[in-house]
């Protein structure tokens, strides 16, 4: 897509590399850090051009390079004929079609093939002791550590891709539940809260009254919301196609690291915090007009909102804080709730868990990774595996990750079972495999490094693989044992 591209999404040609904006049309304060659609656990992309990097083509549009001579008329033609000839392939030319999803479309077969499926890539990479499957004596003490054993992973990375269905996903902790029996007791704890709970109404007011005041882009009314937390599990969700606003105060009741969740669902929405915009989703042409569970975050939220979660450090002091929300394409109702995590949340949560699995018999890790692959787990994950093995010596590490990720941990754990992005029958799957109602038998597609300098990328002797580039090109100067 050569070109820039229509305001407000300039900074997205194929052929300019801006740093991202720190000041939107309104002037409207924005940090990259936490509007980079980042979650709090990952590490920040860096945004620095290397040296060693070409320099980026300057800005043209079609005309011009048509005018210049550097693409054809012939070109655009072929192209245009592609696309025409896949359209008439299937009657889009001629008739109109509907786009229309039905996931309750999916059979027992297909789901089965999934589960299988899911369950044949499974590779168990560790298993002292035959810690696994987990037999009747250690099922009647188990505990699952981690957001991922509460919730499905089952797609790692959106954009122009499926975010799976979340209205027919079983997590892995009530897969084991269901499978293991009723002589079973196995107990969870997230250690990192991914959903969070609805800012109280204590610490939210406006000039001096409680509650947020609204404005709805139709008609005059103001409202005084105690909360926001307009859904349909609270039976409170707002009009499709509504417009509101909520601003007014947030007091922090403590110094420290907030997460603060924006969780929407039939509508884009923008959180801000002291005129600086903390979250948002809104309106992207290149990624379609509905907003879907899960397209922010690996997880969405456990009653199917689209999760944007960000960390802020805030004092505690009243902080100025704005919401808003404009309808998508779905003309479904606007469900939109502001949660939170506090600082003495998170502490809490993580010692729950390490506390869970001093009293376990065993104890099960559930670790993830998401999007661009880097050499280590997101935020203190590895923390928490040498934590938790540390208070039981019989701790097992479920991987849901793509490519491999540094194991510090590897030597103080009896098991590692690494599956992937498994899709949504994962959760089954993952139960099954746990059990030993299936065979982790599958095979890994590359050799997992120990250290990331052992890997061609980091590799001194293949400079031509680092994003340095130093021939202008990707040689695979390690021949046949790529991926070796």
């Amino acid at each position: 897509m050569p070109g820039p591209l229509p305001e407000p999404w300039t900074n997205l040609s194929y052929f300019v590399r801006n740093p991202p904006r720190v000041a939107d049309a309104n002037g409207e304060s924005e940090s990259p850090a936490l509007t980079d659609g980042g979650l709090p656990e990952e590490p920040r992309e860096q945004t620095a051009q290397s040296p060693n990097e070409p320099a980026p083509k300057p800005t043209a549009d079609l005309k011009q390079l048509v005018a210049e001579g550097e693409v054809t008329e012939k070109q655009i033609d072929q192209s245009v004929r592609r696309v025409l000839f896949e359209m008439d392939r299937f009657n889009l030319l001629d008739r109109k079609t509907e786009s229309t999803v039905n996931s309750t479309a999916l059979t027992q077969s297909d789901q089965a093939i999934l589960r299988k499926t899911a369950a044949d890539a499974a590779v168990l990479l560790k298993n002292s002791g035959a810690i696994l499957p987990l037999n009747a004596a250690v099922l009647s003490d188990v505990v699952l550590i981690g957001p991922g054993a509460g919730q499905l992973v089952a797609v790692g990375q959106v954009g122009e891709k499926a975010v799976g269905l979340p209205e027919l996903e079983v997590s892995p902790l009530a897969a084991l539940r269901k499978l293991a029996g009723p002589a079973a007791h196995i107990d969870f704890a997230a250690a990192d809260d991914m959903n969070g709970v609805p800012v109280p109404a204590e610490y939210l007011s406006h000039f001096g009254k409680p509650g947020l005041e609204r404005r709805e882009f139709k008609g005059t009314a103001v409202h005084l919301d105690a909360q926001i937390d307009f859904t349909l599990a609270n039976r409170s969700a707002l009009p499709a196609r509504e417009s509101a606003v909520w601003t007014g105060t947030l007091t922090a009741p403590e110094n420290g690291t907030y997460r603060l969740h924006l969780q929407l669902l039939g509508c884009y929405g923008k959180l801000k915090i002291d005129d600086q915009v903390v979250a948002k989703n809104w309106f992207n042409w290149i990624h379609g007009e509905i907003v879907q569970p899960g397209q922010d975050n690996i997880f969405p939220t456990t009653d199917g909102l689209d999760n944007l979660r960000a960390a802020m450090t805030l004092t505690a002091r009243p902080h100025r804080i704005r919401v808003e929300v404009d309808p998508d394409g779905s003309e479904q109702p606007a469900q939109v709730r502001l949660n939170w995590v506090t600082p003495q949340q998170q502490q809490d949560n993580y010692r729950a868990a390490v506390d869970a699995a001093r009293r376990a018999k065993v104890a099960v890790v559930f670790a993830w990774s998401r999007l661009r692959p880097v050499f280590g787990l997101p935020g203190d994950q590895d923390k928490l595996i040498s934590d938790v093995a540390a208070v039981n010596p019989n701790t097992i590490v479920v991987l849901n990750v793509s490519l491999p990720v540094a194991l510090p941990w590897l030597d103080k754990v009896k098991a590692v079972l690494q599956m992937w992005w498994p899709g949504d029958e994962g959760g089954w799957a993952t139960a099954d495999l746990l059990l030993g109602r299936a065979n982790p038998a599958g095979r890994l597609p590359f050799t997992w490094p120990r250290r990331a300098q052992d890997m061609p990328a980091s590799d001194s002797a293949h400079p031509e693989r680092s994003l340095d580039d130093v021939h202008g090109g990707t040689t695979y100067s390690e021949g046949i044992f790529v991926g070796y």
